[in-house]
């Protein structure tokens, strides 16, 4: 059978009422490998000429950052995540392009942890309606030099 395994998360933002409207993530591991599974769709409110964007909460943030801070822990951290990784800054998008300041910013974490030690990601991209592959060289938007 399928394996199941139990959400990570019943955080709910102030204006949820219940947790079959919290956002749902988690991770677990098979073997040596860990699966990081975030949910970027519930808690997101996107940019516009007169917002940032928010492509999550500060618990989910915090709990991804600290997923990929324990990346030395394992062989691989494969990454899913729901929002194309792959675009360009646009205002309003529906991609991470949308969301720039928290792509930037997890892009410094990432580099930082994982691009700094085990290099041992793999992010498993959604809703982009094609097949692509990069090793990171065309895909890093950190800030770093």
């Amino acid at each position: 059978g399928i394996p199941h395994y139990p959400l990570g998360s019943t955080t709910t933002a102030s204006s949820k009422k219940n947790e079959g409207e919290a956002a749902k993530y988690q991770a677990f591991t098979i073997g040596t490998i860990r699966f990081v599974i975030t949910d970027l769709r519930s808690e997101s409110i996107r940019s516009s000429e007169y917002y940032s964007g928010k492509v999550y909460s500060k618990e989910q943030k915090q709990w991804l950052f600290d997923e990929f801070s324990n990346a030395g822990k394992y062989d691989f951290v494969v990454w899913v995540t729901s929002r194309p990784w792959t675009n360009g800054e646009e205002l309003g998008s529906d991609s991470w392009g949308g969301f720039a300041n928290d792509r930037d910013e997890l892009a410094d974490h990432i580099a930082s942890t994982i691009g700094a030690g085990p290099r041992n990601l793999l992010v498993l991209s959604g809703d982009n309606h094609m097949v692509a592959f990069d090793d990171g060289s065309n895909t890093d938007y950190s800030r770093r030099e």
